[in-house]
């Protein structure tokens, strides 16, 4: 979810706290909730902005209304971000 003032930046931060998550937790979650991340130490870093992320947010103000599971009927759009892997469920 993002607010409808996003950008790029917020694109992006949003994108790459989702990556650690996933790389933390594999790409596929076992179960649905909230994650919430804060950086570690002093003054939080200024995230890499995608060179794409322009593009999808411009996609996502065009785009239809769709079902979201939780949240309801909202403009949405797919993105696919590389596979992390994660660690594997121990037996």
């Amino acid at each position: 979810m993002l607010r409808p003032n996003a950008d790029s930046a917020a694109l992006s931060a949003a994108i790459e706290q989702l990556t650690l998550v996933r790389r933390i937790q594999g790409d596929t979650a076992s179960a649905s909730g909230i994650v919430r991340t804060r950086p570690k130490g002093g003054a939080a870093r200024a995230p890499r902005v995608l060179p794409w992320a322009r593009r999808v947010l411009d996609d996502l103000h065009r785009a239809p209304r769709r079902m979201v599971s939780g949240v309801g009927m909202v403009p949405a759009v797919v993105i696919w971000l590389p596979p992390q892997r994660g660690r594997r469920p121990q037996p």
